[in-house]
């Protein structure tokens, strides 16, 4: 007899046998054998059953359906930046955005084979009203496979949400940007080689920053002047990203494609000197302004003193600094009287950043701009890897020591800034405690351990005082009723009064004496 050899066992897991993963992007692909004909080029998503083409620009995006040759992949992703690049020069012309697209959309069309067009391609439309930020709501039309039903639903979601200017406007300029840059990089590289190892003098380094092409930077809030929604404003080094803490700190993106140009700037802080002649402090990152007056704020996540340039052809634009600012406290109560005056044309300024300081207002010359650099330590630079460590060394950085960062935080700074996340854990000592509700010794107040999910928008580690929990309960009898049982749960509340003097001579606060009170209502974000 014969038998026919037993399937092989599945490979064990923690979880079980290992399952591959199915997603809906495979159904319906073709069959056979996939075929490779070289690298994936951008834009190319690589299924388990195939190759997708994909492409987003202007808030429009269109997918192929799966290939299964690379091949044919290849030239409908070629087609899809020709269509891009049609579509942005007919707009920056005049013509309207839903004509130049149904125009250029039917020329490429035309110009492929029918077996590449033979299975419609989905349209698709999303905004997002500000792009830098994170957690703006994301507004999205249904997929269509009728690029009349996409435009007739994009054209009813610009009306609802009142989009006025659309997008493509101002991403097209971003190639424009891209090329500017490029070409302030390879004037760059050429200084640094007529150079070689001296110093690069401040009338060069303004020509590399009149070349270097800015965008609209949303993101820097503190800064912005009065009616202004952006500025000129980009970041070169080391930066604190979004994500898990030991993946926080990395390079900005422009960092390693522009690595001559930031190679020039820190080559030339080198040549600096402070008036009083002392060390010029160390720095991981740097910022570059153009032409606009930075309101008065002070700036975080600061570990050291900052050095602060200006360059070009203009009158004003000063640095109000006010050295005695006890860092707290509202900005606006600090007096134009007790600010010092630091004129940063005639060379760098050292300042603690997380001081109070603004940017006088400045009038320049016909044809020129106020450019600004400020050379700066952030927080967490000791947990930057250390292939980012070396490349930032490499570029001209001069990466802070203990000795270093302390030396300089004892001749500028007001105390030594550490990272918020690490004062616990450097210091010993309990993080400030903060209650919210009128509280006072003898009043019952209880700490949230988890969040209890009764949707009163509490925060993890606060106090609440009783009255402030019962009166966001709004007198629902369910709701006060659930409250109760909360908090007789110790793994949810834990009643704690921080400012109870009996506790705190019994040794069983460890807040003691280190509180807050925010009588004010509760933040609007929260569980």
């Amino acid at each position: 007899a014969v038998f026919e050899p037993a399937p092989a066992p599945a490979a064990k897991t923690p979880h079980g046998p290992s399952r591959r993963r199915r997603g809906p992007s495979c159904r319906g692909a073709p069959a056979g054998p996939l075929i490779e004909y070289g690298p994936l080029h951008k834009g190319i998503c690589r299924r388990p059953s195939g190759f997708q083409p994909k492409i987003f620009f202007d808030c429009f995006s269109i997918t192929a359906p799966l290939m299964r040759s690379l091949e044919h992949a290849t030239m409908i992703n070629d087609s899809f930046h020709r269509l891009r690049d049609n579509v942005r020069q007919q707009v920056q012309s005049g013509v309207d955005f839903d004509a130049a697209l149904r125009a250029s959309l039917e020329a490429i069309r035309e110009s492929l084979t029918p077996e590449l067009t033979e299975k419609p391609w989905m349209f698709q439309f999303v905004w997002r009203r500000d792009k830098h930020r994170i957690k703006e709501k994301c507004f999205r039309s249904r997929l269509s496979s009728s690029l009349d039903e996409a435009l007739q639903k994009w054209s009813k979601l610009r009306r609802k949400y009142g989009i006025e200017v659309f997008q493509a406007h101002l991403m097209a300029s971003v190639n424009v940007v891209r090329q500017q840059r490029t070409e302030a990089d390879m004037r760059a590289a050429q200084i640094l080689q007529q150079l070689g190892d001296a110093s690069p003098s401040t009338e060069e380094v303004l020509s590399v920053l009149n070349l270097w092409g800015f965008g609209q930077n949303h993101a820097r809030l503190n800064v912005l002047p009065e009616g202004q929604e952006w500025v000129h404003s980009d970041t070169m080094g080391l930066c604190r990203r979004r994500g898990p803490r030991e993946t926080a700190m990395q390079l900005t993106g422009g960092t390693r494609v522009f690595a001559n140009f930031v190679r020039l700037l820190c080559k030339w802080r080198k040549a600096q000197s402070l008036p009083d002649g002392s060390p010029l402090p160390p720095c991981t990152t740097l910022t570059i302004n153009r032409g606009y007056a930075a309101r008065r704020h002070r700036d975080a996540f600061n570990a050291g003193p900052s050095l602060l340039m200006a360059f070009g052809s203009f009158s004003g634009g000063r640095l109000r600094y006010w050295r005695n600012d006890s860092g707290r406290g509202c900005l606006d109560d600090l007096s134009s009287e007790d600010c010092e005056l630091l004129d940063v044309t005639e060379g760098p300024a050292a300042f603690d950043g997380t001081r109070a300081h603004e940017v006088e207002p400045f009038l320049v010359a016909h044809g020129h701009d106020r450019y600004s650099i400020v050379f700066w330590t952030t927080c967490g630079h000791d947990r930057v890897a250390p292939a980012d460590e070396a490349f930032l060394r490499d570029v001209g950085f001069e990466m802070p020591t203990e000795e270093s960062l302390a030396a300089a935080c004892q001749r500028y700074c007001l105390r030594r800034v550490v990272d918020p996340k690490l004062a616990k854990k450097r210091t010993g000592k309990a993080p400030k405690c903060k209650i919210i509700g009128e509280c006072s010794p003898g009043v019952r107040c209880f700490q949230v351990c988890t969040f209890p999910n009764l949707g009163l928008e509490l925060l993890r580690g606060y106090f609440y005082a009783e009255d402030e929990l019962r009166r966001r309960c709004e007198g629902c009898p369910k709701l006060l009723a659930k409250l109760d049982s909360c908090l007789l749960n110790p793994s949810l509340f834990r009643e704690c009064n921080p400012l109870d003097d009996a506790a705190d001579t019994e040794g069983g606060n460890e807040y003691a004496g280190n509180h807050k009170c925010l009588r004010a209502a509760s933040p609007s974000h929260g569980f």
